[in-house]
């Protein structure tokens, strides 16, 4: 991405992503918020509310498509990236 605004906005929707993949809070009312709405108490049937909340450690993850993302440096590797991630193109 070239354009600086469009960077920004990128940015700024990752940061949501994450915040919500994170959130200590109850889905519907981080959803709601998202879209200027209340919601009073928990809901009682997200994740969160049912303590169904698992914390995993991404850290090797996210060093394998780094480095992976480096060593295709080609305008396609965001594509090939997350064919391979999902395991669609076979190893040979």
């Amino acid at each position: 991405m070239e354009n600086e605004d469009e960077q920004q906005r990128a940015r700024k929707n990752l940061s949501k992503m994450i915040s919500y993949a994170e959130t200590g809070v109850c889905r519907r009312k981080q959803l709601l918020s998202y879209f200027d709405e209340g919601y009073e108490g928990n809901c009682g049937m997200c994740d969160f509310c049912n303590d169904e909340v698992e914390m995993t450690d991404g850290t090797v993850d996210a060093q394998k498509i780094l480095s992976a993302v480096k060593r295709l440096n080609e305008a396609s590797a965001p594509t090939m990236l997350s064919m391979l991630y999902a395991g669609r193109i076979q190893r040979g």
